[in-house]
């Protein structure tokens, strides 16, 4: 039996759910790359299937679906159903560049000696894949657009654009109608709102509505320079390469860790480990 279920948290869902084999979300905010990389699941959202009317969204134009499932098969056939009117083909053939991100090229903790050996196994399962080492920062400086300035970083172009996408699409998407509704069926009066959305909603509030135009803008740049030059398409293997980061480093965190601790005057400045 498939047991499938919907959310934005599609990680949430399938973790403690053990007959859930499928879970579909949205990209946005990172719900299911994030839960991908955390958990033992195959992971796709291609950017390539938009969500139907009866979805409501909170940020446009950036969420798509995506979903999580525990088996390979699965993965396959929900990928065709997904993705069947996205024009998409399926590849038989894989690239032979793996480009890694910051990654260990020696093992100094259990964790860096799995990422090295993934890497050398994910070579050999591709054929003999090259490997080399991936600065997107330096690749940028040299080939960036002619359309942004000449001193423009990666980190000058894209550092406020997630947030003013998220700020500023979800305000009048979700809080607007939320307050209006909420107005006229509680005498004027409006909702609790979580901290988090609303001190976003506030941050966003206070950038004018030519930020966001811009902001799209920068978006669509980036897009248009990674997808032309930093992996590139091609007609045999839909990529010219594999990218790997890594989201979590695994560095060991242990609870039974005896502190040292030290006697405090009143007007002492309380130390960061003591929380």
């Amino acid at each position: 039996m498939v047991s499938v279920t919907t959310g934005v948290e599609g990680g949430v869902v399938i973790n403690p759910i053990s007959s859930c084999s499928l879970t579909v979300g949205e990209l946005t905010g990172l719900h299911l790359s994030d839960n991908d990389g955390t958990c033992i699941y195959e992971g796709l959202n291609c950017g390539a299937s938009r969500f139907s009317d009866r979805v409501r969204l909170i940020v446009s134009p950036v969420p798509t679906a995506g979903f999580l499932t525990r088996d390979v098969q699965l993965w396959r056939a929900a990928a065709e159903v997904l993705y069947k009117d996205a024009g998409l083909k399926s590849y038989t053939k894989y690239p032979k560049s793996i480009k890694t991100i910051q990654f260990p090229t020696t093992a100094s903790t259990p964790a860096e000696g799995l990422v090295i050996d993934f890497v050398d196994k994910l070579s050999s399962f591709l054929g003999g894949a090259n490997v080399s080492e991936f600065d997107y920062n330096a690749l940028w400086e040299s080939t960036k657009p002619s359309t942004v300035a000449a001193n423009a970083t990666l980190t000058s172009l894209l550092g406020l654009t997630y947030p003013i996408l998220i700020s500023k699409q979800q305000y009048p998407l979700i809080a607007e109608p939320l307050y209006a509704d909420y107005a006229a069926a509680n005498g004027g009066r409006k909702p609790f709102i979580d901290p988090v959305p609303l001190s976003r909603w506030g941050w966003g509030l206070g950038y004018p509505d030519s930020q966001l135009a811009a902001e799209i803008e920068h978006k669509n740049i980036f897009t248009n320079w990674w997808n032309t030059t930093a992996q590139v398409f091609d007609e045999e293997t839909c990529s010219d390469s594999l990218i790997l980061y890594i989201g979590s480093e695994g560095s060991p965190n242990y609870r039974n860790v005896y502190r040292k601790y030290v006697i405090l005057s009143p007007d002492s400045t309380i130390p960061e480990t003591f929380y």
